[in-house]
This record gives structure tokens, sequence and C-alpha cells, in this order.
């Protein structure tokens, strides 16, 4: 399930309400509903529901709770639900959760803290791509080779999420294109048109001789004064004050 954007606690338990009765056909979250049921009675009632039918909660996106003024309130009515039921809940949520967590000692206390971070290029990372690429759904099957697999890092850096874009999209356009192949040149294709607005976060680096894709000029502080005294000389005072506006924007997006 996933955490309500607001934080709002009692969304939060409806929505397991509604998550269980997908699953079991029931009509728990229609009785709550027609019972008009306050929030501590939801409490009681979901870790009733928790602890027959649940034997793990996820909880997806809870970096809601960490700018949300209904944070604390959500942390412990979590904290409730596991004290009540005694089952296990697993948060899932990207590293902004961190900080939340631990000011929140009930919570920190309790969680294993498992954080999965960017992967680095190494048998565990090309593994998890053979995986990945074994799932074609193209007319065409096509084997991973070392440049793929290169390929794969370069363009994702290491994160799982965009590994599995990359190769989703790829194929989707290989279909869609009449290809049906999953390919380097797809895969090129879907990381142009579909994950264009991450091009400036992914800048991984692997250690090797060879190169799979060009790499990107990192413009540095030092070239940059380095043009602007370049222009002074040449007495473009007029243009001045936009390489400072540029300077700026190159290196809020190189932070």
């Amino acid at each position: 399930m996933q955490c309500p954007f607001d934080s709002s606690v009692k969304g939060l338990l409806l929505e397991v309400l509604r998550k269980v009765d997908e699953v079991l056909d029931s009509k728990y979250y229609q009785n709550a509903l027609r019972a008009r049921a306050t929030t501590d009675m939801l409490i009681g009632s979901v870790s009733q529901v928790a602890l027959n039918h649940i034997g793990m909660l996820v909880v997806d996106e809870i970096q809601n709770v960490a700018n949300s003024k209904n944070g604390k309130s959500l942390i412990g009515a979590l904290t409730q639900l596991i004290n009540n039921s005694g089952i296990s809940i697993c948060m899932v949520g990207t590293p902004d959760s961190t900080r939340f967590f631990e000011s929140a000692m009930q919570l920190a206390r309790r969680s294993v803290g498992l954080q999965y971070t960017t992967m680095s290029y190494d048998a565990y990372f090309q593994e998890f791509c053979k995986v990945m690429f074994s799932y074609q759904y193209t007319q065409k099957k096509t084997e991973i080779t070392d440049g793929i697999l290169e390929w794969l890092y370069e363009h994702s850096a290491g994160v799982t999420s965009v590994v599995v874009a990359l190769i989703h999209d790829a194929q989707e356009i290989a279909i869609l294109n009449g290809k049906e192949a999953l390919t380097l040149e797809s895969l090129n294709a879907a990381y142009e048109q579909r994950l264009s607005l991450l091009h400036g976060y992914i800048q991984p680096s692997i250690p090797q001789a060879k190169q799979t894709s060009k790499a990107k000029k990192k413009v540095s502080v030092a070239d940059l004064k380095m043009w602007i005294v370049r222009l002074l000389m040449k007495e473009l005072v007029s243009l001045i004050w936009l390489p400072k506006q540029k300077m700026k924007t190159w290196i809020l997006c190189s932070c």
C-alpha cells in the first residue's frame, strides 16, 4: 500500500482495510465508512485485522511523512499498530525519509535500517541485469553482452529502478517501431526519449580502458572563470551578465 500524500493517519488505516478487502473479498472498508469510525476505532479494527490476516505490511512512499505536519502522528499510529498486532511493517521510501526515522526513537530502535543505494559495477550488478534482461517480450530474443552490461551501468548510475525502466521502455519502443528486438539501439532510444530528465543525475564511472559511450564533458568553475576573463579582455561588457547567470545555473546542476 502507499503512504497518503498528506500523511493522514485515518487515510492510511482505511487504505489498509481496503487492500485487505481486495484480497479477501471482505467488507472491512465499507463497514468502517458506514460506522463513521474514528481514528482510535480504526486503529483497534486494523490491529485485529492485521493480527488475523496480515503477515507483513509494506508501506511505500514513506518519505511523505518527512515534510508533513502529520508525519509524527502517522509514525505513532504505525508504532501502536506494531505493538497491538505484532506484525512486521516494511517501510519503503527515498533517502529523504532516513533523517525523519533517525529522529523518531520509537521507530529507530525497532527498525533494521536496511538501505539499498546505488550499486557498484560488480558481479552482483551484472547478475541483476542478466535476470532483468531475461524478461523479454519482443519476438526476437537477444543475449546480453559485456557491452550491454557496461552500457546499462553507464546510463543508470547503478540505480536498479532506472535499469528496469530502460529495459522495459526499450522493449516497448522496439515493439512499437516493429523491430521487435532488445538491442543497444532500442536502449539508447529509451534513454534519450523516456529518461531525458534524468540525464543530469546520471554520472557513473567504470574503471575500464574502453568506454561504450561518450563521456560528458564536465565544466569546472576554473574553466568558467577563464571564459569570463576572455570575454572581459575582448571588451564584451554588454554580455558579461549572461555568462554569470549561466555559471550559476551550471554550478547548481552539477551539485
